[in-house]
């Protein structure tokens, strides 16, 4: 069973019992159970362990302003996508482009508030969840269930501590509200994480009987991830880089996870319970309350289209950039797994084995953009390529042209409506481990050829050789395309700037028009802002990251 089929019955218990502030709560109140009583019993705290897993599920899945079909993107996306060599905004208006060209970045941008208080709304709900485990009563998998909401916790601080730098370290469940927070340092966020996961490594398990569940492989390959990152900090431990390598054997050799022999297996349809996922937020039709309420995770990633029945909600916010399509090899079975090259009336009949090829109708075939082909001359005569790919539009109030590959990974034909998507969210598979150790290995300078490799030839049978840090992030770029990973990649490897900077259309319009797109001391390349209202809410010197 999966731990998120589990919250859709009981998480308005959760909220129907933590809540008092509502009239109607007060003056119908059907139930004597409170919430000293519920959380005390196993059933209860069972309760609040859903509900903490569940806060992942807001964080990927909260937009960016309100579920409008052309306008916005997930919030996390905005931050982890926008802004980088693979992905641009598809439209200038509602001033998307404000969070991917970072001149005009302010901390009052709503992608930049909504992630910083989804973590910590999250880290909230567990520092109770551990208050409770001290008072619930004991049973068998107590000790577990810590572990797991301690994992979880730690992740929050990972993410914030990759976007927005030192941040405060709050482990107590408040009932009263706090004026001031101490704002930590990076390097004692880190030494936090780390802290935390190497407590309760030993007590989490190799597997879960309930899919979703924390695994001991999650800790170690979130480990590896950590260490990696501060190996390139001015305080890095001198070890840092080998405990990312060994956390990472330690996830490739404990025999539970396993490359899937083809890259489009990965993500096919109904199969994302298998060997490669680590850790995945779980989703599903049945957990999902009302029959809404899935997330929108596929929807950035091409223009608005229809609303026709076969069709797949598109909010035309986030668009690959050329560079995007070109990091692929002609040969790279990525591109096609990854793009929908081959594009059908209705979309889904991509997915339909049941409807006969010969009946299914395509409007537009999207070759690899290498290929050359006479463009005056194309064969058929709906190829497109690259100079069709556009990326910008001559008028800011415009849509841009739809005819280009949209990314298809992420797809979802099961969607009962074109905003329930209740397919899984993976955050850690073993391909990135893989990555992850070879990076480590080249920072101690040795080679991640093999490792590398290990990934690329399922997709591309081509050796690297003597590969470096934009070897790495190339196959990153391949392997992870929209998997919410490129931005802290291009900023823990210094190359954001570098990188923007040629591929990246709105950091390039800035340039050419003689900006400087990253602010005082580059900071804006560093870090996203501290959200505005935290800063005013805060009564003490919370402070701002430089370069805003």
């Amino acid at each position: 069973m999966s731990i998120m089929n589990k919250i859709g019955t009981i998480l308005m218990i959760v909220v129907l019992i933590g809540t008092s502030c509502t009239d109607f709560l007060q003056e119908d109140n059907r139930s004597t159970i409170t919430v000293d009583d519920f959380y005390a019993t196993t059933e209860g705290y069972e309760a609040l362990i859903s509900a903490s897993y569940s806060t992942m599920r807001e964080l990927y899945s909260d937009m960016n302003f309100d579920n409008n079909n052309q306008k916005n993107y997930c919030s996390l996306q905005g931050l982890t996508l926008l802004g980088t060599d693979l992905f641009t905004v598809a439209k200038k208006a509602d001033q998307n482009d404000i969070l991917d060209g970072y001149y005009l970045l302010t901390p009052d941008h709503s992608a930049v508030s909504k992630v910083f208080a989804n973590c910590y709304k999250s880290i909230q709900i567990h520092n109770l969840a551990l208050a409770w485990a001290e008072k619930t009563e004991e049973y068998e998998e107590l000790p577990l269930r810590v572990a797991e909401v301690r994992f979880i916790r730690a992740y929050m601080y990972h993410l914030l501590l990759e976007l927005y730098g030192g941040v405060s370290i709050v482990t107590e469940a408040f009932d009263a509200p706090v004026v001031t927070f101490e704002r930590n340092t990076e390097e004692e966020v880190y030494s936090f994480i780390i802290d935390e996961l190497k407590d309760v490594i030993e007590v989490l398990p190799d597997q879960q009987s309930d899919i979703g569940r924390v695994t001991k492989g999650a800790a170690n390959h979130l480990l590896a991830a950590v260490y990696l990152s501060r190996g390139y900090t001015s305080y890095a431990a001198t070890d840092d880089f080998v405990n990312a390598e060994s956390y990472a054997t330690d996830v490739i050799e404990s025999g539970n996870y396993f490359l899937l022999p083809e890259y489009e297996d990965v993500f096919k349809v109904g199969n994302e319970i298998n060997d490669e996922i680590i850790f995945s937020i779980q989703f599903d039709q049945a957990s999902l309350i009302a029959g809404v309420a899935g997330h929108n995770w596929p929807a950035t990633f091409g223009l608005h289209a229809s609303t026709d029945a076969g069709w797949p909600y598109r909010n035309g916010q986030v668009r690959p950039t050329d560079r995007c399509w070109l990091q692929y090899h002609p040969d790279d079975e990525r591109f096609e797994a990854s793009f929908m090259t081959t594009q059908y009336d209705p979309y889904y009949d991509k997915y339909d084995e049941s409807k006969p090829d010969e009946e299914k109708v395509i409007t537009h075939v999207f070759p690899h953009p290498s290929i050359e082909e006479d463009p005056l001359n194309p064969s058929p005569e709906n190829y497109y390529f690259l100079a069709d790919y556009t990326v910008f539009v001559p008028v800011p109030e415009d849509w841009e042209d739809g005819d280009f590959p949209w990314i298809r990974k992420f797809d979802d034909p099961t969607a009962v409506t074109q905003y329930d998507h209740s397919r899984d969210i993976f955050i850690f598979r073993l391909a990135e481990t893989y990555l992850l150790r070879a990076e480590a290995k080249i920072q101690q300078g040795a080679s991640g050829d093999d490792d590398i490799y290990a990934v690329r030839s399922r997709s591309w049978d081509v050796m690297p050789v003597n590969a470096d840090i934009d070897t790495i992030l190339d196959e990153r770029g391949r392997e992870l395309l929209g998997e919410g990973k490129r931005w802290m990649d291009l900023r823990r490897t210094g190359k954001l700037i570098e990188r923007v900077s040629v591929h990246n259309p709105t950091v390039l319009r800035y340039l050419d028009e003689g900006y400087e797109p990253f602010g005082e001391s580059d900071g804006k390349a560093l870090r996203r802002p501290i959200p505005t209202d935290v800063i005013i809410r805060d009564l003490g010197d919370y402070g701002q990251n430089i370069g805003y």
